[in-house]
This record gives C-alpha cells, sequence and structure tokens, in this order.
C-alpha cells in the first residue's frame, strides 16, 4: 500500500514509474507477494543464493563435525534460535515492548467466555514462544482484512504449531486463541471496538518480531554458531551448507519472470562480511581435512598466549575458531609495512570486541565483561605478533597462501554472475577491487577511488591494444584487484549496451559434462537474435595447481549448446574467437577453450557483434 501511494505520488513529476525495491529480508524460500507494486528486493535473497554456489555441499557433514569437535559445539542451531536468542532479546532488551502485546492480549482474551480464563503470565511466555518461533521476519496483515493472506496463514500456523511442539506443557488451548487472533478469526457477538483491539494486537505483533529475528538471528545467533562463518549472512543460514546449481538457476528464472529489476547484491553497508571474505572463507568449505589440522595446530601454538579467567580458559575455543575464521577472511594479499599491521591488529581486535558483545555470552553491549575482553585483545595482538619466531603466523601465512589464489578465483566468478543474472547488479562503494572488510564499523572506511580511477583508466588503454595479453598479465599478478575491476567494467559496460538483453531476455540454464563438469555454472541469455553466455569456475582447490586455466584444468569438460543457439563467439574479456565443436552428434563449447585466459568468460555470439 505504501508503495503504491509513492508511486503515485510522483506520477506528476515523471513519466517513469518511481522504481521502488524494498529492504525486504527473504528467509530460506520465503518470496515476494505478487500484489507488491515495487520492482523486488534489495538483493540479500540474490547474495546468499549466490553465495551458496562457492560452498561445496558434499563436505557438510565432514564441517559439522570438525566444528562440532574443535568449539566443543553441541546444541543444535534450532534450539540456540528460538530457546535462546530470540527470548534473550524479548528478555533483556525488548521485554517492555512484549509486555504491551500481553497486555493487549490479555484484554482481547476478556472478550470471550472460551478464553477469558488466560492469565497474563501465561499469554505473556506463550506469546514469546509463538515469537521465537516465527520462521520469517513478519507477516502482512492488514487493519482491513477480512482474513489473513494464505502466505501469512501459513507462516502464522508454522510459528503455532512448531511453539506447541516446543513447549508440550503448555495448554495447547493458549497457542490456539494467539492464532485465532493472528489469523483474524473473530469470534462471533464481539463490538466493532473489540474488533478494532484485536487488528491493533496483529499489527504490533507485525512490528515486533521482526526486530526479535534480526537481533535474535543476526546480531545474536550468527555471532555463536559459525562453522562456515561466510554463511552467516543477512537472511541466510548457517546450516544450509550451500546451493546446487539447478536451485540457483530455477531462482534466476523466477526472477526474470517475477521481478526481473530487482537488486542484485553481493556487499552492503550492512552485511556481515564483503563479498570477496566470503569468497575466501568458502574455500574452506573444499578442504575441511587441511582446515581442521590447521586449527589443531595453531591452537596448540597459541595455547600459551590464552589465560585463566575465574577458571575459564580465555577466549574459549568458539572465540578462537571465530578468530582464525576471521584471519583467514581478511588477511591482505600484499606483504603489510609495520603501519599496516598495526592498523590490521586493530581491526581484527574492535571485530572480535564487537563480536563478543553481539554474542552475548562471556560480555556484552550492556554488561561489558573489561578482564575478559582484556584477555582477548592481548591474545590476538601476541598471535599476530609479527616477529620471525612466531610460529603460528608463520604457519598461517603458509596455509593461507593456497586459500587466497582460489578466493580471487570464487569472487571473479561471483561477480561476472552477478552482472548476467536477471535483476540489476548492485556494487557497494570500494568493491570495484579487493576488499576484505567486516561487519560495520570495518566496511564504513574510507575508499580511495583515485587509485580506482587511474586503474580503470590504465586498464582501458591497454585492453583496446591487446586484451588477452592484458588478461595473462593480471592473473599472473592479482594483487592489487586490478582484474576484478577489468571483469566488472568489461561487463558492465557491455550489460549496459545490451540493456534489453539482460532486463528482458529469456534465461537458458547450460549444463556441463565431462570430468570437471562440477566445476562450472553457465546459462544463457537470449533475446531475439541476440545470445550471450556466461561461464564461471568454482571449486578452484580441486583443480590442481598453478591457474585455473587451459587444457591442463578442464580436460574434456565441455559445455553443450541447445538446439538453435549460434556456434561462434567472441569471449568479452579477451577478444578471442571461440567456436563450438560437434562432440557425440552435439554442438558444444570446450571448457579449456572457454577458460583459456580466465576462469570466467562472457561470449557474445558473433553474429551479433556483426550486426551490432
Amino acid at each position: 500500500r505504501e508503495c503504491r501511494i509513492a508511486r503515485q505520488a510522483t506520477g506528476c513529476f515523471t513519466e517513469q514509474p518511481l522504481y521502488v525495491v524494498a529492504e525486504k529480508i527473504l528467509v530460506a524460500d520465503e518470496t515476494l507477494r505478487p500484489g507488491w507494486e515495487i520492482e523486488g528486493t534489495t538483493g540479500y535473497d540474490f547474495l546468499n543464493t549466490l553465495n551458496g554456489l562457492f560452498v561445496d555441499r558434499s563436505r557438510r557433514r565432514a564441517f559439522a563435525r570438525l566444528y562440532q569437535k574443535f568449539a566443543n559445539w553441541g546444541q543444535p542451531y534450532e534450539s540456540l534460535v528460538f530457546e535462546y536468542s530470540k527470548k534473550l532479546i524479548m528478555q533483556v532488551s525488548m521485554s517492555s515492548e512484549l509486555n504491551v502485546l500481553a497486555r493487549m492480549l490479555d484484554r482481547i482474551s476478556e472478550q470471550h467466555r472460551w478464553s477469558r480464563d488466560f492469565t497474563l503470565d501465561s499469554l505473556r511466555d506463550a506469546l514469546r514462544d509463538v515469537v521465537s518461533c516465527f520462521p520469517i521476519y513478519r507477516t502482512y496483515l492488514l487493519s482491513d482484512a477480512a482474513r489473513a493472506e494464505p502466505e501469512d496463514e501459513y507462516f502464522i500456523r508454522q510459528a503455532i504449531s512448531t511453539a506447541k511442539r516446543r513447549n508440550p506443557a503448555t495448554s495447547a488451548s493458549v497457542f490456539d486463541f494467539i492464532q485465532s487472533v493472528l489469523l483474524l478469526e473473530d469470534p462471533d457477538g464481539i463490538t466493532d471496538d473489540q474488533r478494532a483491539e484485536r487488528r491493533r494486537f496483529v499489527l504490533r505483533l507485525q512490528q515486533y518480531t521482526g526486530p526479535v529475528m534480526a537481533k535474535g538471528v543476526e546480531d545474536t545467533a550468527f555471532y555463536r554458531y559459525y562453522p562456515l562463518a561466510s554463511l552467516n549472512e543477512v537472511g541466510g543460514n548457517p546450516q544450509r551448507f550451500g546451493v546446487s546449481r539447478d536451485y540457483f538457476h530455477a531462482k534466476n528464472a523466477a526472477r526474470r519472470n517475477d521481478s526481473p529489476h530487482s537488486l542484485l547484491a553481493t556487499s552492503t553497508h550492512d552485511s556481515k562480511r564483503s563479498e570477496d571474505v566470503r569468497a575466501r572463507l568458502n574455500v574452506l568449505s573444499e578442504i575441511p581435512a587441511e582446515w581442521y589440522r590447521a586449527l589443531r595446530l595453531w591452537q596448540k601454538l597459541n595455547r600459551d598466549r590464552k589465560a585463566d579467567l575465574a577458571g575459564v580458559e580465555t577466549p574459549s575455543t568458539n572465540a578462537e575458531y571465530l578468530f582464525y575464521q576471521t584471519l583467514v577472511g581478511t588477511w591482505p594479499i600484499k606483504p603489510m609495512t609495520g603501519d599496516e599491521h598495526e592498523t590490521y591488529v586493530a581491526r581484527i581486535q574492535e571485530y572480535m570486541e564487537k563480536a563478543l558483545h553481539e554474542a552475548k555470552v562471556y560480555t556484552s553491549w550492556i554488561s561489558p565483561n573489561t578482564a575478559y575482553e582484556s584477555i582477548v585483545r592481548n591474545f590476538i595482538r601476541a598471535a599476530l605478533d609479527p616477529a620471525p619466531g612466531n610460529d603460528f603466523l608463520n604457519d598461517f601465512r603458509r596455509f593461507l597462501e593456497k586459500i587466497v589464489h582460489a578466493g580471487m578465483m570464487n569472487s571473479l566468478s561471483q561477480v561476472l554472475l552477478k552482472i548476467a543474472s536477471p535483476g540489476v547488479p548492485d556494487f557497494y562503494q570500494g568493491n570495484e577491487i579487493w576488499n576484505f572488510s567486516l561487519v560495520d564499523p570495518d566496511n564504513r572506511r574510507p575508499v580511495d577511488f583515485q587509485v580506482r580511477r587511474s586503474l580503470l583508466e590504465r586498464l582501458d588503454t591497454e585492453s583496446q591494444e591487446n586484451a588477452s595479453e592484458l588478461v595473462t598479465r593480471l592473473m599472473n599478478d592479482p594483487a592489487d584487484g586490478a582484474i576484478k575491476l577489468y571483469v566488472t567494467s568489461r561487463a558492465l559496460r557491455f550489460r549496459k549496451a545490451r540493456k534489453d538483453l539482460f532486463s528482458r531476455g529469456t534465461y537458458l540454464p547450460l549444463r556441463a559434462v565431462g570430468s570437471r563438469q562440477r566445476h562450472i555454472v553457465a546459462f544463457a541469455r537470449t533475446l531475439d537474435d541476440r545470445l550471450v553466455i556466461a561461464a564461471a569456475g568454482r571449486f578452484f582447490t580441486q583443480l590442481g595447481p598453478g591457474l585455473p586455466i587451459g587444457e591442463a584444468t578442464w580436460r574434456d569438460t565441455t559445455i553443450p549448446l541447445r538446439k538453435g543457439i549460434a556456434r561462434t563467439f567472441r569471449d568479452l574479456f579477451t577478444n578471442l574467437p571461440i567456436s563450438a565443436s560437434a562432440r557425440a552428434g552435439k554442438l558444444a563449447l570446450c571448457a579449456a577453450q572457454v577458460f583459456s585466459h580466465l576462469p570466467v568468460a562472457l561470449l557474445v555470439s558473433e553474429e551479433e557483434t556483426r550486426n551490432a
């Protein structure tokens, strides 16, 4: 309704409809309501789907085991969210709002003889249980609605059912009463004023469940449970260990049909980690055994840097696990000067202090434990001591060499798939080149745009001379992030020049076959006689040493083409021709040729090139 009013209010100022997207956090498979007059969301749903492509789903159990063993974690994640995090928020920082809602519900219960015997305490407890079990941020019931919409009804019934199951000692009739109020099922004989009071309760509860979800999950549970921290993102679920290519394609196809102008985010002002940090951390999902061996060694090497606080080893192994992941995700590619190292240590100390406050286990924003925090800060400084004899830091650097390169390749694939997918690609400031930022305020640091401008001017000049040679140089020395800026700028300019193709074009998933088929994500966008194919690699540590390019890497793998698709192309990044050939009676692109210089490709049909 508000979006419709905003569109109408701007109608007298412009001939074009107002572009409206909502910062709506879609959880799991929740979708936007079809009746909303908006273009889509700000892109967290896409962020989590795209990120999941680079998490090796086959290693889910191995990762769960290693986290359980190292961090001594035994609590199920659902229990952490429902029984601890959300209820803690309602008990500490949002208790007054809950009390107001409970009193409103108590007055409503007096309206009918079947519910007037419920006590205020029983209603408050049941209401707390329902809110803690709410599977999404909020519902969208209107005050003048005759009944709940099917989507809202589904999630309300799910919350009530879960609350009943988790609280068998509470009478089911209390939950049934709350459900009837939320579903707008009014009893016979109530007055208009009583009905209006029921609606006011529903509207206020809808404004309550969202903050409880945000504070309970994003700002509490995500800082306590993090087997693979790249999954702990706004709208994400740390237990959803990656997504399949089919799921990614299905989401893209649905967006193309339902909300083709929705934003596509990979980093935002509010994301927990930047896109490049997540891309690097995702590499850990490919090597759980190596990661676990490194963790155990680092734990041993840093044991003497811990301290005893009231009989508790500090920092805890769970906090130590987050510390190591944070180092893996953010360690700079280039060697640091002394001052840069000091700045980096301070960044990690500040982040870990914030993480501990948000976790609310040993310290918090409301009740800071300065002794605990001081021990953790000292532990970090000692662990990151740049002295040559620091065995931990020496081994950490050796481990990181393999991670860093694969993470950069993940980032290139990620940015290409974002630009080519249905929707409007969004770029958060500073992410045009490598950016290894954490949650705010770390991601609010000043951005040197002049460095990026100068780098872009150089790339534009050199690409006109010999694009393939430029790509080779950039791939051999990727530390400055020029290769990411090159892929980003070239793909965005092409998209701008073919905006109809990307905004209205058909979305066609393409499969790969051969020994490296699981390492390729590809799709085509077509409109009339125009065609472009986006192809990107993934799971790079499993492709062997060296750059993930050429025949030595991609071997016999091909990308079969559907009937009617062009057979000759030119790669946008290298400007090299690429032709499909007959394989088993069908046309297919050779992956070794597609990825001859880069692990990503944007292939433009030669027919379109001639007609352009």
